[in-house]
């Protein structure tokens, strides 16, 4: 008996080593003093150069959706928070990114949404996988509106 409640009390104390994602505020949207044609051009130049898949690209609508495989743990953290959880470290992580492109009078908008993805392996349930959201840090996004700028 004494053991159950030791050990379960070893069990909480280490489940409260994870931690849930820190949210951090960011402006995802610029308007620049360029035709919506030197936008475009420079943020596919941008996605080809940075290794980001193009999937859906639609220049009458101002759309781009595009997706990027991330190195794991360590290149995810430089662009999004994922939390931490016990016992089940991060395998692979995936950002999506929808890019929509704005024509005003005289000027472009640009905005940039995010999506980001953590893949972790349960090393309590061998084999079993969980996908975690993450919350952005404003890097990527922050780097695209840079990009469009022709920064």
């Amino acid at each position: 008996m004494k053991r159950t409640i030791i050990g379960l009390g070893a069990l909480g104390l280490m489940a409260g080593c994870a931690t849930p994602p820190a949210y951090i505020p960011f402006d995802n949207t610029a308007t620049v003093q360029l035709s919506k044609d030197e936008v475009w051009s420079n943020l596919v130049e941008y996605f080809a150069t940075s290794n980001i898949s193009i999937k859906t690209i639609e220049k009458d609508s101002g759309i781009i959706y595009a997706e990027r495989m991330l190195a794991g743990p360590q290149e995810i953290s430089s662009v999004a928070s994922c939390g931490s959880a016990f016992l089940a470290p991060a395998i692979a992580a995936t950002a999506d990114l929808n890019v929509f492109v704005r024509e005003q009078a005289g000027s472009t908008r640009i905005t940039v949404t995010t999506q980001f993805r953590e893949t972790r392996s349960n090393a309590l349930a061998q084999g079993q996988l969980s996908v975690s959201r993450c919350n952005s840090l404003g890097v990527l996004e922050n780097a695209i509106l840079k990009a469009a700028a022709g920064s």
